[in-house]
């Protein structure tokens, strides 16, 4: 009889055909994450339709000292009263978007590998992952907003101050 296994070098990662992610895992043992994510997703579980009221998570890079431009949107959360989270790997976070634990979630200076299996687990879920400004994500881009898709624009104004 086979027996489930582990592969930690593949998780994280996505196989990607073309510009877009077409498989990808995501495993650890927080207890947020129960078992192996892979695009069997069948949608976003309902979530919150308004940004005050919603659960958000952001991170922040290791050279945060030296550039805190993440400090400033999340002191403009803050200031608006909203709930954020900082569990601090955004594959997770990405994850916990597309399984309806969290409503949104945004990062600046992130790597391809940080983003790849998010993207597509929320964008098969039907939730939504752009760029800073809106514009469609692209492998590559350093800055991540993604949501449930219900908030995805209020999320937006709140990160530019508006």
């Amino acid at each position: 009889m086979l027996q489930p296994r582990s592969y930690p070098e593949l998780m994280g990662k996505a196989l990607m055909l073309e510009a877009d992610p077409f498989i990808v895992m995501v495993d650890d043992d927080n207890p947020w994450v129960e078992g192996l994510f892979m695009v069997v997703v069948v949608g976003i579980a309902v979530g919150a339709a308004h940004l005050v009221g919603s659960l958000l998570a952001t991170g922040f890079p290791y050279d945060v000292h030296k550039d805190p431009e993440n400090v400033t949107y999340f002191q403009r959360a803050l200031a608006k009263g909203l709930t954020v989270r900082r569990p601090g790997a955004a594959a997770l976070d990405l994850a916990n978007v597309a399984a309806g634990r969290l409503d949104g979630f945004w990062e600046v200076k992130l790597n391809p590998w940080d983003v790849a299996a998010g993207w597509l687990i929320i964008t098969e879920a039907g939730g939504r992952v752009t760029g800073i400004e809106g514009e469609d994500y692209r492998l590559g881009n350093r800055y991540v907003v993604a949501s449930n898709g219900l908030i995805h624009p209020q999320l937006l104004d709140m990160i530019h101050g508006k």
